[in-house]
């Protein structure tokens, strides 16, 4: 459930991705591009874009270390997999009663 979830969510986050990086910057570059056409004060406007680039700069590296941690258990967990394939097969074949039925 755990592996599905972190699957899930590395799908989420692909997707907000792609959306920031196609429109949400790209409405940002238009709005600092267009300043003299805007009535937003600038100053402030930009002031609120660093504390959001900030922030989300640290959402990122939290982010970053929850995927990599991730990463190595999912890694880690498919390794055991690997190496029980055939185990209950082989502890079946030494003494049928070390494996318990379901």
């Amino acid at each position: 459930m755990a592996a599905k979830e972190y699957f899930d969510y590395e799908d989420f986050i692909f997707n907000e991705d792609q959306w920031m990086m196609e429109v949400a910057f790209p409405l940002f570059d238009e709005i600092s591009n267009r300043y003299g056409e805007c009535s937003v004060d600038l100053v402030s406007f930009d002031c609120d874009l660093n504390d959001l680039e900030t922030v989300l700069a640290f959402v990122k590296k939290e982010e970053g270390c929850y995927l990599a941690d991730m990463d190595n258990l999912v890694g880690a967990f498919s390794a055991v997999n690997y190496e029980l394939d055939g185990f209950e097969e082989q502890v079946s074949g030494f003494d049928e009663s070390l494996v318990q039925k379901s």
